[in-house]
């Protein structure tokens, strides 16, 4: 295996794992807010799931 593809792996693997971090902070501090915050900020209130 080359280095190009060693690092490519590598970057991959990066943006893959702050993807996923990324999306539970955003989960964790929408499940924080009440309907009618989500629902000012556009966002779908309890009963559907983001």
């Amino acid at each position: 295996m080359s280095n190009r593809n060693v690092f490519r792996g590598m970057f991959d693997a990066l943006v893959e794992a702050r993807s996923r971090q990324a999306a539970a902070y955003v989960r964790n501090h929408m499940e924080l807010m009440d309907d009618n915050d989500r629902r000012r900020s556009g966002f779908p209130t309890a009963g559907r799931r983001f």
